[in-house]
């Protein structure tokens, strides 16, 4: 059975030599819920004029 700091060591190589694609995956992951929230936002940013004044011809303009 190999000894426990051997295999710390061995997990602790192979979490540096992946620290790149974490950096990558991370940014990836952020684009893409930034780019989930867009539609959301932007219906806000449509609807919301509409619902205030409460009028069906706000909403078409």
């Amino acid at each position: 059975m190999p000894k426990q700091s051997s295999i710390r060591s061995e997990l602790a190589d192979a979490l540096v030599r992946m620290r790149r694609s974490f950096y990558s995956l991370t940014g990836f992951s952020g684009v893409i819920n930034v780019m989930m929230l867009t539609p959301a936002v932007y219906r806000l940013q449509v609807h919301d004029p509409a619902l205030v004044s409460r009028n069906v011809t706000t909403l078409a303009m």
